[in-house]
């Protein structure tokens, strides 16, 4: 066994947990699980349990994206970004590949359980994925509207264990329109992220819209006191984060602000599952519980 092999074995984990972006996947179950419980305010109330699988299936489509993108960007990495997991060797093409396919197949067993709903939907979201990672990522204004698309797409893959009427519920499509504003205007201001750039009004899309959908919820959620404060929380931190980027920021201050920006994902969340009694609860603390641990994982890995 050579040099390189040991090389690899040892980073090998880490350079996973660097593709995979680690502190983002923390936000990701969130919008299925949140999907699922406005889908239960259209169509009427069930069972948390039957949001385990969008749930799965979101994350594993997510994972999906990440593999894909880096795939999709590695000869463009070797010349720009040879410290990327794949530019740089640590991990494998074929591995990549390999993981790429598993989450594929995961994912879509997990829809196909879920019902003919979410296999659609979960198919609808894995085209934008793929639309975004190939075609339009690099395309002003399409590219962060496709990427919000991808998580709006997640939102109502909960919604989607439901049946179709939960589909069209506006419970469900407005707020999941909301979201995909929101993570559209992350997403630009990710795009400039490695050059030192005015950011000018684009700072602050995502709290307006953070406020906008914060409203919208509050009337959805009949202004539950839980709910209250944690879309208050979120509103308040989103701007506070938007009011950051002043001026010319460095990079590293972009890049962090961006994953800030995705951590403030979480008290939404929080704030739609917590008007289900006791197993909501429960979820709701536990999307709480990852507001610490995205943090701690932020410190180590970039979350954009």
């Amino acid at each position: 066994m050579n040099s390189s092999d040991n090389d690899y074995r040892r980073h090998g984990p880490a350079a996973w947990t660097q593709l995979l972006r680690v502190p983002n996947l923390l936000t990701v179950p969130g919008d299925p699980l949140a999907g699922f419980v406005l889908g239960c305010l259209a169509v009427g109330g069930a069972s948390l349990s039957r949001a385990v699988a969008p749930a799965a299936t979101g994350l594993l489509l997510y994972c999906a994206g990440l593999i894909q993108n880096d795939l999709a960007d590695l000869a463009e990495d070797r010349r720009n970004r040879p410290g990327r997991p794949l530019a740089s060797g640590q991990i494998r093409p074929l591995a990549a590949v390999a993981a790429l396919l598993a989450c594929v197949i995961l994912a879509a067993a997990a829809a196909i359980s879920a019902g003919t709903a979410s296999l659609l939907v979960a198919a609808v979201l894995l085209a934008a994925i793929s639309a975004y990672n190939f075609i339009t990522k690099r395309i002003a204004v399409i590219g962060p509207l496709n990427m919000g698309l991808c998580r709006g797409m997640s939102l109502m893959l909960g919604a989607s264990a439901l049946g179709w009427d939960a589909l069209a519920g506006p419970a469900v499509w407005i707020p999941a329109c909301l979201l995909a504003f929101y993570v559209a205007g992350v997403t630009a201001i990710a795009a400039g992220e490695t050059q030192r750039r005015s950011l000018r009004v684009l700072r602050w899309l995502p709290a307006v819209t953070m406020l906008t959908w914060a409203s919208v919820l509050l009337v959805i959620l009949a202004f539950r006191a839980p709910s209250v404060v944690c879309l208050i929380l979120a509103a308040g931190w989103t701007a506070s984060r938007s009011r950051s980027l002043a001026g010319r920021p460095e990079p590293e201050k972009v890049q962090r602000t961006v994953g800030e920006l995705l951590r403030g994902l979480l008290l939404v969340q929080a704030a739609i599952v917590v008007i289900v009694p006791w197993t909501g609860w429960f979820l709701g603390g536990f999307l709480l519980m990852c507001w610490p641990a995205n943090a701690l994982l932020a410190r180590k890995f970039h979350a954009s």
